[in-house]
């Protein structure tokens, strides 16, 4: 085996660990919307659901960041 197989992006665990926080609290946003939206400061908007998407596309980016530094 050599070196080269073993080594691990950093980039790519920030983005396994992004997505599986953007999964969570995605599926918390979609959660409220089944089950009645508490009220917000922001009023009608779903802050857990855009958050959720937005860190679950940055986890997918940096998941190819790292994937192309080892490549």
């Amino acid at each position: 085996m050599e070196k080269e197989d073993e080594m691990f992006s950093i980039w790519s665990l920030v983005g396994v660990i992004l997505l599986v926080y953007g999964v969570i609290i995605t599926g918390c946003g979609v959660y409220y919307i089944i089950n009645g939206l508490p009220p917000t400061v922001a009023g009608e908007s779903n802050p857990s659901l855009w958050w959720g998407i937005i860190i679950f596309v940055f986890g997918i980016v940096f998941s190819i960041i790292g994937k192309k530094r080892l490549g």
